[in-house]
């Protein structure tokens, strides 16, 4: 059994949003301090099991020691679960090796050869970047993606991938959620950019 990264990191998540209704009165409190203490023992597995020093990333899983997975994209929404500095740094060590050479991303480590770029984490790596004050990265992570996807003239439907190898569409179509990372994305870097 695999005790994947982005898993405990929603673990860790779902016990702090429980510790912060229960510390408001929003929920019963009963059971608070064991919540307080299981969120913080999730905390330190993750920081000691599933941080490599030598990728300066968080892994896919405890113990992958080089595979990474994407969808880490998607954590800088959850607070304090991580540590803000390692984040950035796993984002940059997502780019550099799910990266296609651009902004196209690929899942996880080892699926580049039976599967394309996936758009979702594309744009979600653009969206954390902007959250977490990134914006020149995300500016530049955003125009590569469309330049890519634009290489077909306009693009009116997403499909699940994009094989820039082929230039072109893969897995389902139409693909909500690549059109919902593209709005959030989009959304994230207008707000990042929008004056003080």
């Amino acid at each position: 059994m695999q005790h994947y990264t982005h898993s405990k990191m929603a673990c860790w998540m779902a016990l702090d949003r429980a510790v912060a209704l229960a510390e408001s009165q929003h929920i019963e409190p009963t059971w608070l301090g064991r919540w307080q203490r299981e969120r913080d023992r999730i905390r330190d597995w993750i920081e000691s099991h599933c941080w490599s020093e030598q990728q300066q990333a968080y892994l896919f899983y405890a113990g992958s020691d080089d595979r990474l997975d994407a969808s880490l994209a998607l954590v800088h929404s959850y607070g304090n679960a991580v540590n803000p500095q390692r984040m950035l740094s796993t984002y940059r060590a997502i780019r550099q090796k799910l990266g296609d050479g651009s902004a196209m991303l690929y899942r996880y480590s080892g699926v580049r050869e039976e599967e394309s770029t996936f758009l979702a984490c594309a744009f979600w790596l653009v969206e954390a970047w902007a959250e977490m004050g990134e914006a020149d990265e995300a500016e530049q992570a955003m125009q590569e993606i469309l330049a890519t996807l634009n290489g077909h003239g306009n693009v009116d439907i997403f499909n699940e991938m994009y094989d820039v190898r082929s230039q072109s569409w893969r897995g389902n179509m139409p693909q909500g959620l690549s059109h919902l990372a593209l709005i959030c994305a989009a959304q994230a870097l207008s707000e990042s950019q929008a004056p003080a």
